[in-house]
């Protein structure tokens, strides 16, 4: 495709659609290991690979419906007696006694967390309904941080680490926006044939808008929900891994009260290419988009003036050229773009964890070098001056 053989992109990125266009390489020459050598495949690794849509959108499918509101508050000790859901199909009536119910016996109330019940059933054509999903959020007067879902205790196909609002149960009816942040590269679960290279979630080290979020460092003041997936797949591979992202989109929209006319994508170094390539993508479905530490090239510019960027870089980074950012924006903004594309250009910070604070932990606000956007508002008030209808 055209955006992987684009030349100008950061170092990281060569590196990485390097080593893809090496397995095809060994592969098509003969000398991938015989299936008898090859690891079992593993069952998170196939699903983490899956194509198959939340919602297929068969009207004969069974349809579940919460009795009682998706989100509910628990005070800690007290006892939770959840309420159920009903579920109707079209041609076998009321199956609502069929119903599987799982997150009950997790749900521990004497430990402030946010607690999913999730309802699935099958009708007797082998049809399922579209999961229902129910949080419980038990609170001692705070609620929890961060809560990471590791795959396999929910639907989704990719682990993430979720942080909620602190509003979110007011008003079981209103929906928030979303930030989807994409992590840099190395927490990749497996590699492409399915070996596993990491541990779970609980055995990774934090980084990025996660570890920001765990350290207290979150305003919460911010109407946010904040789902960080975790690749599980390495290497990389463009627009594949896109479709995996529109995937737990669908996923998140249907678990979360979310207002799907402001969904934003962050991200930061490798994850900062896939957010330009998630919007190269789907560029009617996001709200804006903010990259950071890594371009994507100057092919897609046309593509990508459908949705508003500010992309920040830093002057010294030694591992994604800054020019390749500066040329990815500076492609939008020759294609008359719906909004003047802007970066931010820090003349210090690297490649690393204070270049990314820099922008989303606000320090770096007020700085910038002068030829290009000075950082002079916060960007989660910018985020929120956009929306998609």
């Amino acid at each position: 495709m055209a955006a992987e053989t684009n030349a100008v992109r950061s170092d990281c990125q060569t590196k990485v659609v390097a080593l893809a266009l090496l397995s095809v390489a060994l592969s098509s020459c003969g000398v991938t290991p015989p299936v008898s050598q090859r690891p079992p495949q593993n069952q998170q690794y196939l699903e983490c690979i899956s194509s198959a849509p939340v919602d297929a959108g068969n009207p004969n499918e069974p349809v579940i419906t919460l009795v009682g509101p998706r989100v509910v508050t628990l005070n800690v000790g007290t006892t939770y007696a959840d309420q159920g859901a009903i579920a109707t199909d079209a041609h076998d009536g009321d199956i609502s006694s069929q119903i599987e119910v799982t997150g009950l016996k997790e749900l521990n109330s004497s430990i402030v967390g946010d607690y999913l019940i999730r309802y699935n059933v099958t009708d007797s054509a082998n049809l399922s309904a579209v999961e229902g999903v129910r949080i419980v959020r038990v609170t001692d007067g705070t609620f929890a941080t961060q809560t990471a879902r590791d795959m396999g205790t929910t639907s989704a196909h990719l682990a993430y680490y979720e942080h909620l609002p602190v509003h979110y149960s007011d008003d079981p009816a209103q929906k928030f926006p979303l930030i989807l942040f994409q992590h840099g590269a190395g927490p990749a679960r497996f590699t492409d044939d399915g070996t596993l290279l990491k541990t779970p979630l609980s055995g990774l080290e934090l980084g990025d808008m996660v570890k920001l979020i765990q350290d207290g460092l979150w305003d919460d003041t911010r109407p946010f929900i904040v789902l960080s997936p975790q690749r599980c797949v390495d290497p990389i591979i463009y627009n594949v891994t896109a479709q995996r992202t529109s995937l737990f989109l669908d996923y998140a929209i249907n678990s979360y009260n979310v207002d799907t006319t402001r969904i934003y994508v962050m991200g930061y170094s490798a994850g900062s290419s896939l957010a330009w390539d998630y919007v190269n993508n789907y560029p009617s479905q996001i709200a804006a988009v903010v990259p950071m530490s890594g371009s994507w090239g100057t092919e897609s510019g046309c593509t990508l003036k459908l949705t508003p960027a500010w992309a920040f870089q830093a002057a010294d980074d030694p591992v994604g050229p800054p020019q390749n950012q500066v040329d990815t924006v500076n492609s939008i903004n020759a294609c008359d773009p719906v909004e003047h594309a802007r970066i931010t250009m820090f003349p210090m910070g690297g490649h690393n964890v204070e270049e990314e604070f820099m922008t989303i932990n606000l320090t770096g606000l007020g700085q910038g070098l002068p030829l290009y956007d000075i950082y002079d508002e916060n960007i989660y008030d910018w985020l929120l001056e956009h929306s998609r209808q």
